[in-house]
């Protein structure tokens, strides 16, 4: 916890609500979004699943042209590939999980993770590109 927010919120149990109102303006004000600012929820409603016509092409290859089997299970890989964008188990799976993913069967889930992927250069972990 930074400082100065430990030391208002010290000030607001200790002091009083004159010295908490002098205390609060040393705690930065954090803008909140409104309703028109927000982006709506994806929803899985089958391909593109919001990709970029690049990413819908490299899906499109890994997937087999987005078979059902594939994509959602239980097809895999011959060397176990799982999902839309094939995660190899020794390769990009492990990492899809400690990004905080926790369904490599869900193209949502894959999607979102791909996309991340291709954009923080890794994407020579896929054949097709």
């Amino acid at each position: 916890m930074r400082p100065t927010l430990l030391a208002a919120m010290l000030l607001v149990c200790t002091a009083g609500p004159i010295a908490a109102q002098a205390a609060s303006s040393d705690i930065p004000q954090v803008p909140v979004p409104t309703t028109d600012e927000l982006e709506p929820p994806v929803i899985d409603q089958g391909p593109p699943w919001g990709l970029s016509p690049y990413l819908q092409r490299v899906a499109r290859c890994e997937s087999a042209g987005y078979r059902p089997d594939v994509v959602y299970g239980p097809t895999r890989g011959r060397a176990g590939e799982i999902g839309l964008f094939q995660l190899h188990p020794r390769g990009l799976l492990p990492l899809f999980f400690a990004r905080g993913f926790t369904d490599p069967w869900d193209p949502m889930q894959q999607a979102e993770f791909a996309t991340w992927a291709f954009g923080a250069g890794l994407s020579r972990n896929w054949s097709c590109r």
